[in-house]
């Protein structure tokens, strides 16, 4: 990592995958996983406004998700699975309209499924093992039962 601009073209960033063809370059893809992390996310996440793709998973994070990552309106890939996430899903997420891979799964999430994101119409996969969600998804005249 060079330390100064993720995008920069002589020295990029690994495990990000950037926009060079704008300018300012922007940040498509964000690759974390197994990074030995800590913390919370941050909501200043919802600055990466063409993100397409956040991985952060098998870190240390804690906390919930913030729900500023609902904002992100061009991510399509949201892997969050194991780490220590808590509390409730947020139910922002469900203004992920071109999100069609999201895992969540082997965290301590907890509380009712949100009915939003059973009305994304991209989603194909969508991973909560291992969590305390209870309720039920009703996506596109398929309904199932979700236990954590």
């Amino acid at each position: 990592m060079n330390g100064g601009d993720p995008c920069d073209t002589i020295a990029p960033w690994s495990n990000v995958i950037c926009n060079l063809l704008e300018t300012p370059n922007t940040i498509l893809y964000l690759n974390l996983k197994e990074n030995n992390l800590s913390g919370t996310i941050p909501s200043e996440v919802a600055l990466l406004t063409d993100l397409r793709g956040l991985e952060l998973d098998s870190n240390h994070l804690t906390g919930t998700i913030p729900s500023e990552v609902g904002l992100l309106s061009s991510l399509q890939v949201l892997i969050l699975d194991s780490n220590s996430l808590e509390g409730a899903i947020p139910s922002e997420l469900g203004m992920l309209e071109k999100a069609w891979f999201v895992k969540l799964n082997e965290n301590s999430f907890s509380g009712t499924f949100p009915d939003v994101l059973g009305d994304l119409s991209s989603l194909l996969y969508l991973y909560l093992n291992e969590n305390e969600i209870t309720g039920t998804i009703v996506c596109e005249s398929v309904t199932s039962q979700v236990m954590g």
